[in-house]
């Protein structure tokens, strides 16, 4: 097992040298080397990268790096590497790691300037320098000795030296975009790994997505746990983070929380998670399954960090100023002990009662949620909603009263007025609260007086349904044909103009001629049944 370990992490580690040795700066001919490579533990190209790299490091303080291989043994290597260093030309400040390396052994050692380095920093960039340099990674182990190094002199800088406990784990250097399966694009590696170190920094979670080769004989679980520890991945004391692991070759993935992150993703979300990926991995479009994880993550992460929030619109379709939605449901929830949250998301491809059952179950352990609540969730292409109750809200709202709470809120829902529909689905809810406070919640039979019903026929071109095309109406068939605002099933046909079946900028430019009068509005109207 410890075989086929070493055989993936060297593949994980050869897959972060291509994102971490991405040209930062030009190294200049005929500039001092940072590399006398001896023992031929790199090839020509790996060599030109690494001094490049160093080269920027160095250049960013007032002290060298060198790094000097050779075959003889640990007794006389010193020496040399102080030799070379003495003709190379160097600052008196130089931090030399020097490498013993004979028919796969290697030995490891520092001479010069390291009194930035406690003894116990020093022990640490030689263990974890060696670590790496054991598996056959000398491109990382070279470049993870410049990179800690840089960070110890630097922090030594401050006065608060790395000591004790207190050590940069190897993780700290390394991409967060592994793909050692060559399955991504370097553009795509690039991409992902900035977002997900975006996610971590907004919500202070260490994030990581790792594409390996196979799994041979371990599980996903099994992978994800080593690496994530070996490597010291986490923030914090309690290794706060979620790291992904997919193995495109077995079509199988798996999500490994720790610290915090069991807070935001259970064993149940991160399964939802999965089964959100499923078909990207089996149709091998691993872009999209990661594209997936980035998206639902932040979902989650965003539920755990906006405890009072009441509305969460991850479909972009309440405009303009939300502050008075807000009030609204802060003085109704606060008024009736009841949370009432409302999720939109862009669609819903799964069951929609699982889904609703299992934002229920996030939302629902929020810091400083009420013991009693109601969630709705809205898919905002089709109009469909559903519902999840908890504490007294189940008594509170009955199957006939939320198929009520459904009808009212129907019109609204469907012609693309999703802030009418997150206030109106606040005040109708605390209308069922009051009544059940009288002890008769409502149910079959005794359902307050519906609202009139509307008249839901609008003419072709009329996206936001008020009964005329106008220039609100050709922003939005703008901002829709580019891609910038979602459109209901309802609207998409309310906007498809020429009849081809699709709102694109065909049918934005003829709604902006009927707004501005260059044409005459259609006769064609659409009516929601």
């Amino acid at each position: 097992m410890k075989k086929t370990l070493k055989v993936m992490i060297a593949a994980l580690l050869a897959a972060v040298m291509l994102f971490c040795l991405l040209p930062t700066s030009v190294f200049a001919a005929g500039s001092k080397s940072y590399i006398v490579d001896k023992a031929n533990m790199l090839s020509a190209d790996e060599n030109a990268l690494l001094q490049q790299q160093i080269a920027e490091l160095c250049g960013q303080m007032r002290h060298d790096i060198l790094i000097y291989t050779d075959t003889c043994g640990n007794d006389r290597i010193a020496d040399y590497a102080q030799d070379c260093y003495a003709s190379g030309g160097y600052r008196g400040d130089c931090m030399i790691l020097y490498v013993s390396y004979t028919d796969g052994a290697c030995g490891v050692g520092v001479v010069g300037d390291y009194s930035a380095f406690t003894d116990a920093g020093l022990n640490h960039l030689i263990n974890c320098t060696l670590e790496l340099l054991g598996q056959g990674e000398f491109l990382a182990g070279f470049l993870i000795f410049a990179e800690m190094t840089y960070d110890f002199i630097v922090t030594a800088q401050t006065g608060a030296p790395y000591d004790g406990n207190r050590m940069p784990p190897i993780a700290k250097y390394l991409a967060r975009c592994i793909d050692a399966a060559g399955v991504l694009t370097a553009e795509e590696v690039a991409l992902y790994d900035a977002q997900l170190r975006d996610l971590a920094r907004r919500y202070d979670l260490d994030m990581v997505a790792a594409i390996i080769p196979t799994l041979e004989d371990m599980t996903a679980a099994a992978f994800a746990e080593y690496y994530y520890d070996t490597y010291g991945f986490g923030y914090g004391s309690t290794h706060d983070g979620l790291m992904l692991v997919i193995c495109p070759q077995d079509k199988v993935a798996y999500i490994h929380t720790a610290g915090v992150a069991d807070m935001s993703f259970s064993n149940r979300t991160c399964n939802y998670i999965l089964k959100q990926m499923e078909r990207s991995l089996n149709n091998g479009s691993i872009n999209a399954a990661v594209e997936t994880f980035l998206a639902q993550s932040e979902t989650f992460l965003n539920i755990t960090a906006n405890d009072n929030a009441y509305v969460y619109d991850y479909a972009g379709v309440i405009s303009g100023n939300t502050h008075s939605i807000a009030l609204t449901f802060d003085s109704l929830t606060d008024e009736a002990s009841l949370d009432m949250i409302v999720v939109i998301q862009p669609t819903v491809e799964n069951d929609i009662t699982e889904e609703a059952a299992l934002l229920h179950e996030v939302y629902s352990h929020r810091a400083g949620s009420q013991a009693n609540g109601i969630l709705l969730l809205i898919a905002a292409d089709t109009g469909d909603m559903e519902f999840s109750r908890y504490g007294n809200a189940q008594t509170i709202f009955t199957d006939a009263g939320l198929a009520y709470i459904a009808g009212q809120l129907q019109p609204a829902v469907v012609t693309g007025n999703f802030a009418k529909a997150a206030s109106d689905f606040a005040y109708t809810c605390y209308q069922f609260y009051q009544q059940a406070e009288d002890d008769t919640p409502y149910d079959t039979g005794n359902l307050p007086a519906p609202a009139p019903a509307p008249d839901l026929t609008f003419p072709v071109g009329d996206l936001n349904c008020d009964g005329k095309v106008n220039s609100v109406d050709a922003r939005i068939a703008l901002r829709a044909a580019a891609r910038l605002q979602m459109l209901t099933v309802f609207q998409k046909q309310l906007g498809d103009v020429n009849g081809d079946g699709k709102v694109n900028s065909v049918d934005a430019r003829l709604v902006l001629r009927i707004a501005a009068r260059l044409d005459d509005a259609p006769d064609a109207t659409a009516t929601y049944a």
